[in-house]
């Protein structure tokens, strides 16, 4: 814009001033009358759009920004009107509506020194000679003054002046501006540096936690457990753990911490290490989800979550389940039943005396055990529509793998998803061969 802007200030000087018509077209006076008009509605037009740059009114003054933008659109329409209407009309127009611009431009300039803006420092002391000599061309064009030589090489060295002061304040926002991209440059970098840490501590984090789950399933006679983790950031706070008897017995936990990413992931470390603890009372869901709240309680602040643990033993043909405020275990009887067991706990670490009921079943050949986070039932009664019971009873007869895949299948539809839910999916299917 700068250098355009003193390309229409010479172009004006140069019809102005009578060279144009001496040097470039001498016999064609009636060009001469209408290259004066316009050459000055386009430097009244630059001359808007380069203090509306220089002095950054976009962002220092919004208000005069649109008073600014307005002047050039009707700058930008003089330079059209200039073909249609007689040169004495627009050049009265052009001359009065100049006196109006040079008022605007001046009072932007000293609101901008007075809100400490350096550049319309530079933008007053180039534009108070261009000012006075403005005026005086303006106050001769209107017929008050007579022409004289000292009032044209007034404008000429004020316009002069003028651009010299206006190239040192752009030298100065230039170069204020490299200054800031590179101290952008090195924060950007430092930053990029601090993520570059941060993403790999959290993958470290990210690559404990998955060590902390089960490596494989238990190798049970008579029983097949298929399970699946998957976290909704790097950092998850779900968690589920097997304990293996000696007597044809497995003992199952499924846990949810409140929130996800670090805090959820160290609480389920936590949790990891308190059911282990307790792994003596694998046949006792009451009395391990009651040792696990004993020793949870007080010691996470505001985090609590929800549990349920599950005992299988293929010996003795039973299944004992207890629930913390978890979402109901799912059992598929080998007759195609389905049974929804609740069970009345409260979630672990929330209050100091926490007993949960344990509930008993009798156990046969094909029967299924499902449990699961309450992220996997939104995701399902989101995409399927149904509960996670209607859903699993669709596949009794089909074989667990033909389940897990579409557990995959409904995780990745989720992700897809527009408005995918925001939680973390854990599940585990057992079935008593």
């Amino acid at each position: 814009i700068y250098s355009t802007y003193i390309t229409a200030i010479g172009c004006f000087l140069l019809v102005y001033n009578g060279h144009g018509f001496l040097y470039l077209y001498p016999n064609q006076p009636e060009l001469n009358n209408l290259l004066n008009p316009l050459s000055l509605s386009c430097s009244i037009f630059l001359s808007i759009l380069f203090s509306n740059e220089y002095l950054d009114l976009k962002k220092t003054q919004p208000f005069w920004n649109k008073i600014h933008l307005g002047l050039a659109t009707i700058s930008a329409g003089s330079i059209v009107a200039v073909f249609f209407l007689t040169t004495r009309t627009i050049s009265i127009f052009l001359n009065i509506y100049l006196v109006a611009a040079l008022c605007v431009i001046l009072i932007v300039t000293i609101r901008g020194m007075l809100l400490q803006n350096l550049m319309a420092w530079f933008y007053f002391f180039s534009f108070s000679g261009f000012l006075m000599s403005g005026g005086l061309l303006v106050w001769n064009n209107l017929g008050f003054l007579e022409d004289a030589v000292n009032r044209i090489y007034t404008t000429q060295m004020a316009i002069a002046v003028e651009m010299l002061i206006l190239g040192i304040g752009v030298s100065y926002r230039y170069r204020r501006l490299r200054e800031e991209k590179d101290q952008l440059s090195l924060s950007n970098k430092f930053q990029s540096q601090q993520l570059y840490q941060l993403n790999h501590e959290l993958e470290l984090a990210r690559e404990i936690q998955i060590a902390l789950l089960p490596d494989k399933m238990p190798d049970i006679a008579g029983i097949k457990i298929m399970a699946d983790y998957e976290p909704t950031g790097k950092l998850g706070g779900d968690y589920y753990d097997f304990i293996s008897g000696h007597n044809e017995e497995v003992g199952t936990l499924i846990a949810d911490v409140t929130g996800h990413g670090t805090p959820a992931a160290l609480f389920a470390s936590l949790v990891r290490y308190t059911f282990r603890t307790y792994s003596p009372y694998i046949a006792d869901p009451t009395g391990l989800c009651e040792g696990m709240n004993r020793s949870i309680y007080g010691r996470t602040g505001t985090y609590f979550l929800t549990a349920g643990y599950l005992y299988i033993s293929t010996k003795l043909s039973i299944a004992r389940y207890a629930s913390c405020g978890h979402p109901a275990l799912i059992f598929n009887k080998h007759d195609g039943t389905l049974q929804t067991i609740k069970g009345r706990g409260k979630a672990i670490g929330i209050f100091e005396s926490n007993r949960p009921e344990t509930i008993e079943v009798k156990i046969k050949s094909t029967d299924r055990f499902f449990l699961y986070t309450d992220g996997l039932e939104e995701v399902i009664e989101k995409i399927k529509h149904v509960s996670v019971g209607d859903w699993l009873s669709r596949f009794r007869l089909e074989p667990m793998d033909a389940i897990q895949q579409d557990l995959h299948s409904l995780v990745n539809a989720n992700r897809k998803s527009k408005n995918p839910i925001d939680d973390d999916i854990t599940w585990i299917l057992i079935e008593i061969e």
